[in-house]
């Protein structure tokens, strides 16, 4: 039986890897969220055709030299929701590629995933009428931080065989988690630290807590604006949440 693979990585050195070491020179690949074409300039040399889609025109504006340089791969401004715009454009591609930003919410990027696979990964049997895998279909390769957690192998993507629909999951958090991430020198580790805030369970008056404070007002500060919101936005709800829980016990006690 065919299969088909799914690659997940979070590191874009390695997502350009794989664009080298995938695709064949009889192949024709989709890539969604292609920005200023720096991996599309990969992939045109060498798959037979390339369909680059990005929902931004600003970034777009800027891949000209590279359609003019290789005839055979096209630019469009597309939303990744419009499926059947993406379909008019490329009806069977041999793989998918989706980088729509490193740190992009791992649901995010599911759904788009899940959305495309829908329409490229299988068919319906003539013969049988039951929906089967695309023998043409080779895989998706996916560029997410979060999902690329899910299990490592030492050369940093996960790799899954395929014979049904994938299934994506957040890795678990924990402070443990937390704390080796938040104090990583990648942004995309920080980012990532800042959005497990909302699962944690803040440790309890002590030593502990103070060292986690400590490390939520240097993420506070943090040179990515992204791990600055988040963690912002995170400290924001929880100081709401714990005047409230005071006023509630200070309520409790006045009425014993």
């Amino acid at each position: 039986m065919h299969t088909w693979n799914t690659y997940y990585t979070g590191n874009v050195e390695q997502y350009r890897a794989l664009a080298k070491t995938l695709v064949k020179s009889d192949q024709d690949v989709l890539e969604v969220g292609c920005s200023f074409g720096e991996t599309t300039k990969i992939l045109a040399k060498k798959a037979r055709r390339v369909v680059a889609v990005d929902h931004s025109k600003t970034v777009l504006s800027d891949t000209a030299d590279i359609s003019n340089l290789h005839t055979h791969v096209s630019f469009h401004q597309v939303d990744t929701r419009d499926t059947a715009r993406i379909q008019s454009l490329m009806a069977k591609p041999h793989w998918i590629f989706i980088d729509i930003g490193g740190d992009a919410p791992a649901g995010r990027v599911a759904d788009t995933a899940f959305r495309l696979l829908q329409i490229y990964a299988t068919q319906i049997n003539e013969t049988t009428g039951v929906s089967q895998i695309r023998p043409s279909f080779r895989g998706i390769v996916i560029r997410c931080f979060e999902l690329s957690l899910l299990n490592l192998n030492p050369a940093g993507v996960t790799q899954i065989s395929e014979k049904k629909s994938t299934h994506y999951l957040r890795a678990p958090s924990s402070l443990a988690s937390f704390y080796h991430y938040a104090g990583s020198p990648d942004k995309y580790d920080r980012i990532f630290a800042a959005r497990l805030l909302p699962d944690l369970k803040i440790p309890p008056l002590g030593q502990s807590r103070q060292e986690f404070f400590k490390i939520i007002d240097r993420l506070s500060e943090d040179a990515s604006f992204k791990v600055r919101f988040l963690t912002r936005q995170w400290r924001a709800a929880d100081e709401g949440l714990s005047a409230e829980s005071s006023h509630s016990a200070e309520i409790t006690q006045g009425k014993h």
